[in-house]
């Protein structure tokens, strides 16, 4: 699990739109957000994704 995991989903969240769609569809669900990025090869904690969502985008995932 890394921080650099949890950055790249996020980026893929931004340039992907069917995953943007889907893990905004189930309101970012943390069980959606794992599979999706386990899809991906990715593999990160939920704290991990709080810390890159605050770097990339400036907010807490609280």
């Amino acid at each position: 699990m890394s921080l650099a995991d949890a950055r790249q989903f996020v980026t893929e969240v931004e340039v992907n739109p069917d995953l943007r769609a889907w893990v905004a569809a189930a309101h970012w669900d943390m069980a959606v957000v794992f599979d999706a990025a386990a899809q991906l090869n990715l593999s990160f904690t939920e704290d991990e994704l709080s810390t890159a969502l605050d770097q990339l985008w400036g907010i807490l995932g609280e």
